[in-house]
Formats: C-alpha cells, sequence, structure tokens
C-alpha cells in the first residue's frame, strides 16, 4: 500500500475541519492523489475543500483516470464535472454556465454555481448567462446567486432587453408579422 500523507489521509476519512486545517498549513493542495481517493470514497466535503484549494481536477493517474472516472458518489461526480466545465471554460472562450443558462438546466446551472462559476460572466459579445436565460427558473436561480440585473452586452443590452425581443424574433422567423 502506498504511504500516504496527512492530507490525503484527512481527505479519505474526514473530519473535514482537518482538511482545512491541514490546507491552511501549508499542505500541499495539488495533491491529485488526494483530490482521486477523496472521490473516490466519496468524500464531498473533502473534494470540495480540495477543489476550493486549487487541487488539480484535469489530473490523471498512471492509468490515465481523473477524479472525476473515479467518483463514486454522484455528489461527486457532480461537483467534479462543473468544476471541468469551468477549467475548460477557462482554457476556451466559451462560457459553461452560459450554455447552461441557454438549455435551461436549473440542475446543471446549480452545481456551476455550487462549483464557484461567475454568475456574472461574460461571452465574447459581452452577454452575461443571465441574458442568455431561457427559463424563470434560471432566471431567479442567476438572480439568486447574485447575477447583476442591469449589466449591459457590447451592444448596450440588458437582460431584460435580450428577453423582451426574444419571442418577437421568433415570431418574426416563424412568419407571424401581425400587429395587435
Amino acid at each position: 500500500m502506498p504511504t500516504h500523507t496527512a492530507l490525503i489521509y484527512a481527505a479519505l476519512k474526514g473530519p473535514v475541519e482537518l482538511v482545512w486545517q491541514l490546507l491552511r498549513a501549508g499542505a500541499d493542495s495539488t495533491g491529485t492523489t488526494a483530490l482521486m481517493l477523496a472521490a473516490m470514497q466519496g468524500e464531498v466535503a473533502s473534494v470540495r475543500a480540495l477543489l476550493k484549494a486549487g487541487a488539480d481536477v484535469m489530473a490523471k493517474d498512471r492509468l490515465g483516470r481523473s477524479a472525476l472516472t473515479l467518483a463514486t458518489d454522484e455528489r461527486v461526480k457532480n461537483l467534479l464535472e462543473a468544476t471541468e466545465k469551468i477549467v475548460a471554460e477557462k482554457a476556451g472562450n466559451t462560457t459553461a454556465i452560459a450554455a447552461a443558462a441557454k438549455t435551461g438546466s436549473a440542475v446543471e446551472l446549480q452545481a456551476l454555481i455550487n462549483a464557484g462559476a461567475d454568475v456574472n460572466a461574460t461571452d465574447d459579445f459581452g452577454r452575461t448567462p443571465l441574458m442568455h436565460a431561457y427559463s424563470r427558473a434560471v432566471v431567479q436561480l442567476l438572480a439568486k446567486a447574485g447575477a447583476n440585473l442591469d449589466a449591459t452586452d457590447k451592444t448596450r443590452l440588458t437582460a431584460l432587453m435580450h428577453a423582451a425581443r426574444t419571442p418577437l424574433i421568433h415570431a418574426a422567423r416563424k412568419g407571424n408579422l401581425e400587429s395587435r
């Protein structure tokens, strides 16, 4: 059996307060092995603590497995998936939280928010996730999470202006050009 560091042991066995104490004392939070073992054990609080401290969610072990592929608990899997999306988002130009807002997936959106996604992140056009929101539940979730309701995109449109335009544009595209 491999030698475990104190951080790895705490991530496996808890309590989460010990994980935080070790991290504050300078324990290596990028030790992906600790994240992988905590994920395998379904230790949600330890996984969250390791991620917040900067553990590399994209790291692979010598067999090419990540913490996500080793995760056994659905809550841990959701947290790791959301974190991987945020990491991928930072590497590219798309925003995972905007994509979740577009699809109307409140569950995916909540997971991203829980993982630390910026509810006011902007895309290449300056649009926030709120401007992409496709359902009332998504709008409420973003507002509750602190989305800036008055933000404007590069064309100076707010989320409310986008919301008002959307039904009109869809109607026009379908040939419904009558006015009342």
